[in-house]
């Protein structure tokens, strides 16, 4: 892994897993393109400015796919809190823009219950590696 300010080899992971995480955030979000890169934005940001010295590539990937996961949960919260201040500030049952609270409270439940299984197919997570992970975890290398 990249020492933190080494960003060519930062580079080198964003070029190697953007497919992967944009791959995710579809899969895990359901929603448009644009919504799914700005995920990924939010998860690249994470990793260049926290991500944590990893014994190996599938930790790598296993971080990256949790750092996603936690992008697209904070997205789907700030869509919700922006369409609750733009209801109450307009009077209007349901705003204008974007989809319904009630719908956001699905895409965040369904993201919640399917990510356990979606995560590692999606992003390469795959079982051998989230066992790695926990290992590591575990013996204390994480």
């Amino acid at each position: 892994m990249p020492p933190r300010g080494d960003t060519a080899a930062f580079g080198t992971i964003y070029e190697r897993w953007f497919d992967r995480a944009l791959s995710a955030a579809h899969r895990l979000t359901g929603r448009d393109e644009s919504f799914c890169l700005d995920v990924v934005q939010d998860a690249m940001l994470r990793a260049a400015r926290r991500l944590p010295a990893l014994p190996h590539e599938a930790a790598l990937g296993a971080w990256l796919c949790r750092a996603v996961h936690r992008a697209a949960l904070d997205r789907l919260r700030a869509e919700k809190r922006r369409a609750a201040r733009e209801r109450s500030s307009a009077g209007q049952v349901h705003p204008t823009p974007g989809r319904p609270p009630e719908a956001l409270d699905e895409d965040i439940a369904w993201l919640r219950a399917n990510s356990a299984n979606s995560l590692p197919t999606t992003a390469g997570c795959s079982a051998p590696a989230s066992a790695r992970t926990a290992r590591s975890r575990r013996s204390g290398r994480l």
